[in-house]
């Protein structure tokens, strides 16, 4: 059975782009659709897929706006947010994402992703928890800050520390816990500090 995936991005070069770059993957295992955001919605409810790759920031149009609609008519979709940044990191957590891939996307991180998806693994190694055994302790009241949804000046201001302190922070966290990208140490963190 082929896994129904949607790309859905304004941009037609970079929607084009993301489906060849799946079509690479294997494409005996997807059947691959892409959209205008226009047209997403009755796409989204037609094929209802199992997986849908959305460009957060649109001309008139929110890729989280265009999720929330989804969601509300009852589809459950796994969502995976795309953007020239990481910017929207956090907030795409707010909005059901099972992960975030920065533009240009990478074919290797593409794959890791599926296969993630695939394995029904939402972590790069096996465990789903982070072991923070190895953070110092300004790391771990850094990672408590950003596990609130606060921005690296938030951060900086709460801490009293400067935002590239907070950056550099960010960025040994990534490295010590082994994971791409903030989203998922937000997905790997979330039960950590209850």
């Amino acid at each position: 059975m082929s896994l129904k995936i949607i790309v859905i991005d304004d941009d037609f070069f970079e929607r084009s782009r993301l489906v060849k770059l799946l079509s690479y993957c294997d494409s005996k295992k997807y059947k691959l659709y892409e959209s205008e955001p226009d047209d997403a919605l009755k796409l989204i409810e037609n094929v209802r897929p199992d997986i849908i790759f959305i460009e957060i920031i649109m001309k008139n149009y929110s890729g989280f706006k265009i999720i929330k609609s989804v969601f509300k008519i009852g589809l459950q979709s796994s969502v995976i947010y795309v953007h020239n940044s990481d910017k929207y990191a956090i907030e795409s957590i707010r909005n059901n994402a099972f992960d975030y891939l920065v533009k240009p996307v990478n074919i290797d991180e593409l794959k890791k992703c599926l296969k993630r998806f695939l394995n029904h693994n939402y972590s790069i190694d096996n465990g789903d928890v982070l072991d923070i055994s190895n953070l110092s302790n300004r790391e771990i009241e850094v990672l408590k800050q950003l596990i609130n949804g606060l921005s690296s000046k938030e951060i900086a201001q709460k801490l009293n520390i400067s935002i590239n302190t907070v950056n550099s922070h960010r960025s040994n966290l990534l490295k010590k816990c082994r994971v791409k990208n903030v989203v998922e140490l937000m997905n790997k963190s979330r039960n950590l500090f209850i």
